[in-house]
């Protein structure tokens, strides 16, 4: 599982540096122009914390912490067929921002659920290969 939170444009430098000089371990910042955001990963556990923010002002990442301020902004669950998982999310009737698996910062396969599926919690699925 995955948290994820995003933090205000510009400063994901500064959070990666400090984050590194505390705990000495933090992913590469890793840039997708093709779905605006950047990012790194930084291992807590058996989990990983995402750090992203918006490489635009018009990146769905910026546009959320302009409306929603900075904090978390998704929780992801590792799954296998990761296709199958949300045909069978859609026919159960929960609601899906994606139908079909997307590519996330990663390269692996993402999927969204709607947040009227879980109280107003985004929940991201995920699928990396090995």
């Amino acid at each position: 599982m995955d948290g994820l939170s995003v933090i205000p444009d510009g400063q994901l430098v500064l959070v990666q540096s400090a984050v590194s000089n505390t705990t000495g371990v933090v992913g590469p910042i890793i840039i997708r122009e093709d779905i605006g955001i950047r990012g790194c990963f930084v291992p807590v556990g058996d989990t990983n914390l995402e750090l992203l923010e918006g490489t635009g002002p018009n990146s769905t990442i910026s546009i959320h912490i302009r409306e929603r301020g900075e904090g978390l902004h998704h929780v992801c669950f590792e799954v296998d067929g990761i296709a199958d998982k949300l045909k069978s999310l859609q026919e159960l009737g929960i609601n899906l921002l994606d139908k079909v698996p997307r590519k996330g910062l990663m390269g692996g396969d993402i999927g969204f659920l709607d947040p009227s599926a879980a109280r107003g919690v985004l929940i991201d699925l995920a699928q990396h290969e090995d």
